[in-house]
């Protein structure tokens, strides 16, 4: 890889405490959709048969919450993606063709189902990589295409964005580590451009997003201060200054931008990490950037906002679990890690998000294969009737509860005591036995991910 590609994963060896996760086959994909009161991520799963034996994806683009594409690479080195359609996840197939012979996708945006961009760089010539570029139309991909022009003559693209189909934006960093830029617009590729003036002399975007055509902000860190997260904002087709985002010295004095999302013009939050290892954001409103705000160890990878003040972020902590944290209405709530990692542990680097709280991460596990999940939706659960409603206080009545919304039920209350021998039956019927407790009257309420169900009185037991 690229020395440009490669500073973005500076912060990845610390999370996951020296595995080596680039290039020895790993990816990760999970699904979270909001419904009813709460929000729930399934669990990680890998998926086999990747064609290089394994692989990792660093981006996903998704048209609607259940069609999405992810990209990344396999363990030969070759560009890989993998396709949802109404939920289902295909295959992880290997697009073969790269110009230098092997090659990694490092971003992906998708402007409808099956019409997607991909962008990364190849392996080039013995001392640089080029900037590549491949398109998916109507479910087909087309090849992988070299952009040929880099300013320093190499390169590498980490992100991409799309307006629409045949109109995206690229960014990354040529050949001499300077923030690098290309425009694609009616379906033709400009040439690769640097974006001169880099605070700190060098820089690196790794991230893009688009509002509309010639309407963009990318995200990255510079070489300024022991390295700053920086940022440049395109308005009607002209770039502006690229612009440091100071960390403060009491955060490790530096730190970098590894995504960023903007839900309207100059509403825009861009996630990293620090020198010191923390998660940093930092939100842009009405066009005016706020100060760089930390939270716990970890390294923030991708951000995906669908209006201002509902964003996702994702990474990896301290310990090395993928984690999530999600904003909502302005506020962000809790670092909440993805603890069953079929790996054991890993990191989420790609999030697409269509509604606040629908979204699809995708990442690496500490394992050697590739990962990807369905949905989880967790709504309320809601109790209709139990029977019987009566049995001995000495417990072991066989109960049968009906109702809405049980799916990942973890517990059936008689008042404040578990029942025993739970069994969900389907998404409307609970089998369960009466505990042993007090003789009396007993609510029985539900649990679900999705929270606890009312207290009604067609489910009171009665234990005699």
């Amino acid at each position: 890889m690229l020395a440009a590609t490669r500073r973005r994963y500076r912060a990845l060896e610390i999370v996951l405490a020296g595995v080596v996760m680039i290039g020895i086959g790993m990816s990760v994909a999970t699904t979270v959709r909001a419904a009813g009161s709460k929000i729930a991520w399934s669990p990680v799963v890998e998926i086999t048969g990747a064609p290089g034996g394994g692989g990792v994806f660093h981006s996903a683009g998704c048209s609607d919450a259940a069609d999405c594409t992810a990209v990344g690479e396999d363990s030969a080195d070759q560009p890989i993606y993998a396709t949802e359609v109404a939920g289902t996840w295909g295959a992880i197939t290997q697009l073969s063709g790269s110009p230098g012979g092997a090659g990694w996708f490092y971003g992906v945006s998708c402007s409808d189902a099956h019409d997607c961009t991909a962008v990364g760089s190849d392996k080039g010539s013995a001392s640089q990589g080029q900037p590549i570029a491949a398109t998916e139309t109507g479910g087909v991909w087309g090849p992988i295409t070299e952009l040929a022009g880099s300013p320093a003559g190499g390169g590498t693209f980490n992100g991409v964005s799309c307006t629409g189909a045949g109109d995206c934006t690229a960014v990354g960093s040529d050949g001499t580590d300077q923030p690098m830029y290309a425009t694609e617009s009616g379906g033709t590729w400009g040439a690769p451009t640097a974006l001169s003036g880099s605070p700190g002399g060098d820089g690196d975007f790794a991230s893009v997003s688009c509002v509309a055509a010639g309407d963009c902000t990318a995200a990255g860190s510079d070489a300024g201060g022991g390295t700053q997260p920086i940022y440049a904002t395109e308005a009607g087709g002209t770039w502006g200054a690229i612009t440091e985002v100071p960390v403060a010295g009491t955060n490790g004095g530096g730190g970098f931008f590894y995504g960023v999302s903007c839900s309207g013009e100059g509403a825009c939050t861009a996630v990293g990490s620090d020198f010191i290892g923390q998660l940093i954001y930092a939100t842009e409103s009405l066009g005016a950037w706020g100060a760089i705000v930390p939270l716990t160890d970890g390294d923030f990878q991708a951000v995906s906002c669908t209006r201002a003040g509902d964003c996702t972020a994702v990474g990896g902590s301290g310990p090395g679990k993928p984690l999530y944290v999600m904003e909502s209405k302005g506020t962000w709530g809790a670092v909440t890690e993805l603890p069953n990692s079929p790996g054991g542990g890993g990191l989420l680097i790609g999030v697409s998000c269509t509604k606040p709280g629908m979204c699809t991460a995708v990442g690496t596990d500490d394992d050697t294969q590739p990962i990807v999940t369905a949905s989880a939706v967790a709504l309320t659960p809601t109790v209709t009737g139990i029977s019987p409603m009566t049995g001995p206080r000495t417990g072991g009545t066989p109960v049968t509860v009906t109702g809405t919304n049980f799916d990942g039920a973890t517990k059936v209350l008689f008042g404040k005591v578990d029942g025993t021998n739970l069994t969900v039956v389907s998404s409307t019927e609970i089998t369960v036995d009466s505990p042993a407790q007090a003789k009396g009257n007993h609510n029985v309420i539900v649990q679900t991910p999705g929270g606890k169900s009312a207290a009604v009185p067609a489910a009171v037991f009665t234990d005699t």
